[in-house]
């Protein structure tokens, strides 16, 4: 059984915007709420210290990302995710830059 859409009895489907009286204003803010909705900022509520990232790039040095994790959700009281991305990250430029030497030869 399908679902039938309700309709207001005071609004016809054949009116337009200008005669339902919703303004421009209306519309864009809206679309402003809906835009922040979809895209929400994915932003630490404060920087990292110095010294904060450097024990974070050691704890990924140490292979421990649950540490790392940590460290940053602490520092930042950020949220999970933005710790795992941030985490990820570090990871794939240690990962870059290690690729990017060349190798040694032993001797």
């Amino acid at each position: 059984m399908a679902a039938v859409p309700r309709q207001d009895p005071e609004i016809s489907p054949d009116l337009t915007i200008d005669s339902k009286k919703i303004g421009h204003k209306t519309i864009k803010r809206v679309d402003e709420r809906l835009e922040q909705w979809l895209s929400p900022p994915i932003q630490m509520k404060r920087e990292l210290k110095p010294e904060e990232h450097e024990e974070i790039v050691k704890a990924i040095a140490a292979g421990d990302r649950v540490k790392a994790t940590s460290l940053y959700l602490s520092a930042t009281e950020g949220d999970l995710t933005s710790a795992q991305n941030f985490i990820k990250t570090l990871i794939v430029e240690k990962q870059a830059a290690q690729s990017q030497q060349p190798a040694k030869e032993g001797g």
